[in-house]
């Protein structure tokens, strides 16, 4: 912490500016270089979104007939679900 207090002010702006201008730069060529809109990722929002829709209102897909894990022989989850 000593060392530290001997840096003078301007060159601590002067390595917030380096650092800034090196993360802006290296996100802004991340970001160019993104292909947002390929056809592989529209194809699986597409999929997520109409994975969603499938579901049901309390999460379970609509063609799932399984019970969630813990459901099983439970009459209490079952008496609870029936009333809810």
């Amino acid at each position: 912490m000593a060392g530290l207090e001997l840096v003078p002010e301007q060159l601590w702006w002067l390595f917030g500016a380096i650092i800034t201008f090196y993360f802006g730069a290296r996100e802004l060529h991340h970001s160019r270089d993104a292909r947002f809109a390929s056809p592989e990722r529209v194809q699986r929002l597409v999929q997520n979104v109409q994975a969603i829709r499938s579901l049901r209102e309390d999460g379970v897909a609509a063609d799932d007939t399984e019970t969630k894990a813990g459901d099983g022989d439970n009459a209490a989850i079952k008496e609870w679900k029936s009333a809810n």
